[in-house]
């Protein structure tokens, strides 16, 4: 298990300013201006005050089955990620990580501002979090490709037909509380600005994402385009018989 406390750099608060940017739109020119002060303001503020960490673990992929996966964290209750997994060819393992930007920003969220600084404070937030995420992953990746092998999307609770109560099975595999993160009774982790994640890596990922098996076209999370091919509807008749069933 390895914990990391990512430095964020100039480059990353560019990201965070352009991620949130994003997230928020920029609409109009009176609308732009209030936005761009509310945004400077903020993207300032968390960058100052945010305590970035994480901490993963790669554990074995114990069985494949119909309804999920077993790891020996326990079980991955995702149909869909188990499509996902079964394509992936070994040697297969699944990394688990958690990752929060500190207990700070939640502060920061629980005083009383207007509604507009609000909604870009916490979309500032979600952007960096997010951001976090992908600077644990870019460590364990790197580890990965000096070993010659490949990995998909993460994946986390909540999300797909992976049910948030699988905050379990993660927080299982690893010692979230090495990096200040805890799980509620309701699977709500704390600090609010955590994600927490599952990642297959295998000598051979054919597809990037458990989306590829995904019926939901217009799903807000799809994270690659819809498919036509043959091959990938069939994978989306057996997604909407596992929802109907």
């Amino acid at each position: 298990m390895q914990a990391l406390r990512p430095r964020l750099d100039q480059e990353a608060i560019g990201l965070l300013r352009q991620g949130a940017l994003f997230v928020l739109g920029d609409e109009g020119a009176a609308a732009a201006g209030e936005l761009r002060r509310a945004l400077d303001e903020y993207v300032e503020l968390v960058a100052g005050i945010a305590a970035p960490a994480g901490v993963y673990i790669t554990l074995p992929l114990l069985e494949i089955g119909r309804d999920g996966v077993s790891t020996r964290a326990g079980f991955i209750a995702s149909p869909m990620f188990a499509r996902f997994v079964e394509r992936c060819v070994d040697p297969r393992a699944l990394t688990f990580a958690v990752v929060t930007i500190g207990e700070a920003v939640d502060s920061e969220l629980a005083r009383d501002r207007p509604l507009f600084d609000r909604l870009v404070l916490d979309a500032v937030g979600s952007v960096l979090v997010e951001i976090v995420a992908d600077l644990v992953e870019d460590a364990w990746k790197g580890e990965l490709a000096a070993r010659g092998l490949e990995s998909g999307m993460r994946v986390s609770p909540g999300y797909c037909d992976w049910p948030v109560e699988g905050q379990g099975v993660v927080f299982e595999a690893l010692d979230a509380g090495s990096v200040g993160i805890t799980l509620s009774s309701s699977c709500v982790m704390i600090p609010l600005k955590s994600l927490s994640s599952v990642t297959i890596i295998a000598g051979r990922v054919p597809e990037t994402s458990a989306c590829a098996f995904c019926a939901r076209a217009g799903c807000a999370w799809r994270r690659i385009p819809a498919s036509v091919s043959k091959d990938n509807n069939a994978g989306e008749e057996g997604a909407s018989r596992g929802e109907e069933e």
